[in-house]
């Protein structure tokens, strides 16, 4: 009678194992939609020049970093995203590639898209932007707040053609 117990706990334990991995998925897939809601809600606010959504979504201790270690504050930040003018021919992308709580903080690695239509030496190019960041929020209030951004990867290209690639420091 043992010998008939042992695999019937056995399957009993792969079960559990799977559920558990289900699980663990499930909630590792809410997350990330959750996040890129964030960023979405994020990017409406930006083109819509939103100070106060961009405001409440973004820590007042928000820190900026790029790939050479530059630092910027919310507020800085905000003034550079409200000095670009409005550009109908321009279209980004935030997309998020992971992301990963622990307690009341989420790291998130994304990777931005941006292209557009620019008159540069006499002629309309095309201007291609990408980065990659890794984002720490943090909950508060039961609602994810940005309070740093950090650039690891940007590359800018012209018409296709690559004219500056920068990785942070520290990768």
């Amino acid at each position: 009678m043992i010998p008939k117990i042992r695999p019937q706990i056995m399957a009993c334990l792969v079960t559990l194992a799977l559920c558990s991995l289900s699980i663990k998925g499930a909630l590792a897939d809410d997350l990330l939609n959750a996040m890129q809601t964030r960023y979405d809600d994020l990017h409406v606010a930006i083109l819509g020049h939103d100070d106060k959504t961009i405001a409440t979504t973004i820590d007042p201790d928000y820190q900026e970093v790029d790939t050479s270690g530059k630092t910027k504050s919310r507020d800085q930040w905000i003034a550079e995203i409200n000095s670009i003018p409005k550009d109908i021919k321009k279209v980004t992308k935030t997309t998020v590639l992971s992301a990963f709580q622990e307690g009341e903080t989420i790291t998130v690695k994304q990777h931005y898209e941006m292209s557009t239509k620019k008159y540069i030496q006499g002629a309309t190019r095309a201007l291609d932007v990408e980065a990659f960041s890794t984002d720490t929020w943090v909950v508060k209030d039961e609602k994810f707040i940005l309070k740093r951004s950090a650039t690891d990867e940007i590359s800018v290209k012209i018409d296709g053609v690559l004219i500056n690639h920068q990785k942070a420091r520290n990768i």
